[in-house]
């Protein structure tokens, strides 16, 4: 009694604390990187510096709507891990990526979010199904 998994609204609280401080922290450095770029880097490298802010912003949005759609499984350990490693390959991937495009559209990001949006969803869900229930708290990611 009095630990925090008995009381559901600390974990909401915390959750909704945590992702608040995810996405003010993705916004600062987008700003810090925008301002930068307008001070201290060349006309023509400005265009260069969008696709980093765009990238910042898709993913952003990308995993704080998955992250927010799936708040039932927020008290499930597997489900901050898989999060966390579909966030590594969703940032390395795009590194790759725009390190070898020179010219990279803001609009693309737009055509590509959709078929990211189900492969992130589809990879959480099987991998959530098959380990999920495995926590070792006993709290599986069914309620």
């Amino acid at each position: 009694m009095g630990r925090i998994r008995d009381q559901p609204a600390a974990y909401t609280l915390l959750g909704y604390i945590a992702l608040a401080a995810i996405i003010i922290l993705l916004f600062a450095i987008v700003a810090a990187a925008v301002y930068w770029s307008a001070f201290h880097v060349a006309d023509e490298s400005v265009a260069k510096w969008g696709k980093w802010v765009g990238l910042a912003a898709e993913t952003a949005l990308l995993f704080g709507y998955v992250i927010k759609q799936r708040r039932r499984l927020w008290r499930n350990r597997i489900f901050w891990r898989i999060i966390t490693g579909l966030l590594f390959v969703h940032i390395a991937g795009f590194w790759v990526l725009l390190q070898n495009v020179e010219n990279w559209r803001m609009v693309w990001f737009l055509l590509i979010w959709p078929v990211e949006f189900a492969l992130v969803t589809t990879t959480l869900d099987w991998v959530m199904d098959r380990f999920g229930s495995r926590d070792r708290r006993g709290i599986g990611h069914r309620s």
